[in-house]
């Protein structure tokens, strides 16, 4: 299927509750969030972040296709677990079956990173996955950007302790994927 004229919205949580609609029983949609009830909780959850100006959902959609087609999630890594001098974002991303395997993964990140970059002023962009998520790991290193992956095995990494804070509140085995906006960007779009 071809998708025309990509547009993002941002924090439209009707839209958020018409992609759940469709696409929850997909076995890619976050297993946490197939109830109705975590999904709205979720949903809450990402209102106030939306308010607080600590996070934000940014929902896709072509212009060819009546709902969203996937949705991408950027939230601040607070300074204790980030790296000394580094401001970050978490990042998040889901892709409806039918949009899959057509280039939207590098336009949904594309635009993250942009957002991470000028509305929250990151130098980074970390990504958790589950080690059992492996197409959603592969895409990761299929995006043009080089990144670093942290896994468990890497206490000395600068990382390690958002990797652990991450794997305890997911209460599962992850590795991170972090960017570098700087080099994405070649320069910061903040000195332009």
């Amino acid at each position: 299927m071809v998708f025309k004229n990509i547009r993002f919205v941002t924090n439209d949580m009707d839209a958020m509750r018409r992609l759940y609609a469709a696409d929850h029983q997909d076995t890619s949609w976050p297993s946490h969030l197939r109830s109705l009830g975590a999904f709205e909780t979720w949903l809450d959850q990402w209102d106030l972040r939306g308010w607080l100006e600590d996070g934000q959902i940014e929902v896709m959609f072509a212009s060819n296709h009546e709902q969203a087609i996937g949705y991408g999630t950027i939230v601040r890594v607070p300074a204790e677990f980030a790296p000394d001098d580094v401001t970050a974002v978490e990042g998040g991303s889901y892709l409806s079956y039918h949009a899959r395997g057509v280039g939207l993964n590098q336009q949904l990140k594309s635009r993250l990173h942009a957002t991470a970059a000028v509305q929250y002023q990151a130098n980074k962009v970390v990504y958790a996955i589950s080690l059992d998520n492996t197409r959603a790991r592969r895409a990761m290193l299929n995006l043009p950007w080089s990144c670093c992956e942290v896994t468990s095995d890497m206490p000395n990494s600068p990382w390690y302790k958002f990797l652990r804070r991450r794997q305890w509140e997911t209460q599962t085995n992850i590795s991170l994927y972090v960017f570098d906006l700087i080099k994405i960007f070649d320069t910061s779009p903040l000195t332009k």
